[in-house]
């Protein structure tokens, strides 16, 4: 990408499409599936793709809507802390513990 430039739906699809083609130049007809992850601009990519790989199903994960949901809870005091107090315990826990 260059410098200052942005990753919209085309510029995403494009970079795709160069890794289909040259799949496609190896062994004709092989994809049989494209997976995104779920923000916007890239499920604008996978339709697309739907259009230039119609034999392809094209679908979206939703690793991006989890991303989004565990920073929301990590940013609650109460998880913040529990988290720390879960990381204190752990090392207590493992200390002269040896496989």
């Amino acid at each position: 990408m260059t410098e200052g430039g942005k990753k919209d739906a085309k510029y995403i699809a494009l970079e795709m499409l160069k890794v289909v083609h040259r799949i496609d130049k190896l062994a004709k007809n092989r994809i049989t599936a494209i997976v995104f992850d779920g923000a916007s601009n890239v499920q604008k990519a996978g339709h697309i793709m739907r259009m230039h790989c119609p034999s392809a199903s094209v679908e979206h994960g939703a690793e991006h809507v989890v991303a989004l949901i565990v920073e929301k809870l990590l940013c609650l005091s109460a998880i913040r802390e529990y988290s720390k107090f879960c990381k204190v315990v752990s090392s207590f826990a493992f200390v002269g513990y040896h496989l």
